[in-house]
């Protein structure tokens, strides 16, 4: 059995679970926070516990895919007054690293692997890879980061955590993303250094592009789109900013590119995930980024539903694989 952790209302969610479904014929059951899920999880004295999803017993091993995006400002956000629904989103995403927890075939991506959530902690297991990173600083104090900018040709700025600017409040109201954007010594000159001081700032050294990649990463396998960011000004630093506007050709990537791929998902005990790349105009490969949950549903639209089918695939390997060794342990314990 599969339990998927999200919401039958993000496309990624409904895609996968209606392929598995679909062409496998696997009993999957969808904890969905929006809907919301009828549950209940009894915690018995002998150590023990019984599940109950939409009115079925949780009675066989299962492996738990992860996919809860609570994020404020998305479609997948719990609905209601803002001075609400930040509560009983914590509530949820605990609930949820619960059952991931304890889910006796496992959970994929493992919760222990968001300690690889962050860009510096990637960059140096992708270098480590075999990697090409650009040069980083993180730092509050304004005269590092003056000294930082003043040895490099170009400099952007982002946010470590990806964490946004909320509007009022302390609840999850819609808030502001926070892009990559550049920056120059003089932004830094006219600044003060409390302003730098209130919390730590993400310099990087600006690599020059001649495109991007988003490589969609599923259990050994690769899916790579070419993403001309260049061709227009807005999305030059940032081509979210143009997502839509944008064309994804899917594009073949050399072997060893993809064999430090699947040594820097090994190491980050990562099977899922959307890894973002610099080409840069010698051909060079800059590792920016994995993100274990970034979107890739808008790529497979383009692409024959292939990426939705290999997560369907990976995920029934995976059960079964996890199932036999389960079954094995369970027999030398008897």
């Amino acid at each position: 059995m599969i339990v998927v952790l999200g919401s039958i209302e993000d496309p990624h969610v409904e895609k996968v679970v209606g392929a598995m479904r679909a062409n496998f014929n696997t009993n999957v059951k969808v904890l969905d926070c929006l809907k919301p899920s009828n549950f209940s999880i009894r915690y018995l004295k002998d150590g023990g516990s019984e599940i109950v999803i939409d009115g079925s017993v949780i009675d066989e091993p299962f492996l738990v895919w992860s996919r809860m995006k609570l994020m404020p400002g998305t479609p997948f956000y719990l609905k209601g007054d803002e001075a609400f629904t930040g509560f009983a989103a914590n509530e949820w995403r605990a609930l949820c690293r619960i059952i991931a927890q304890s889910a006796p075939l496992g959970c994929y991506n493992p919760i222990y692997s968001h300690i690889f959530y962050y860009k510096p902690l990637q960059q140096q297991c992708a270098i480590r890879a075999g990697f090409k990173v650009p040069e980083t600083l993180l730092t509050n104090q304004r005269h590092d980061a003056i000294s930082f900018l003043e040895c490099l040709p170009q400099t952007i700025m982002k946010s470590i955590s990806e964490a946004k600017v909320r509007t009022r409040g302390d609840g999850e109201e819609i808030p502001f993303n926070i892009m990559t954007m550049k920056v120059s010594v003089e932004d830094l000159k006219l600044a003060i250094d409390e302003e730098l001081a209130f919390c730590p700032h993400f310099f990087q050294e600006e690599i020059e592009k001649a495109y991007e990649l988003r490589i969609v990463y599923v259990n050994g396998v690769t899916y790579s789109f070419k993403i001309n960011s260049q061709d227009y000004k807005t999305t030059q630093t940032d081509w979210r900013k143009g997502l839509w506007a944008l064309k994804y050709e899917l594009q073949e990537i050399p072997a060893t590119i993809h064999e430090k791929i699947t040594q820097f998902m090994r190491e980050s005990n990562l099977y899922f995930g959307s890894l973002d790349f610099i080409v840069d105009r010698s051909g060079q490969f800059w590792f920016l980024e994995c993100n274990q949950d970034g979107a890739w549903e808008w790529l497979n639209e383009a692409n024959d539903n292939m990426i939705a089918q290999a997560y369907a695939e990976a995920l029934i390997k995976l059960e079964t694989k996890a199932l036999n060794t389960f079954n094995q342990e369970r027999l030398l314990r008897a």
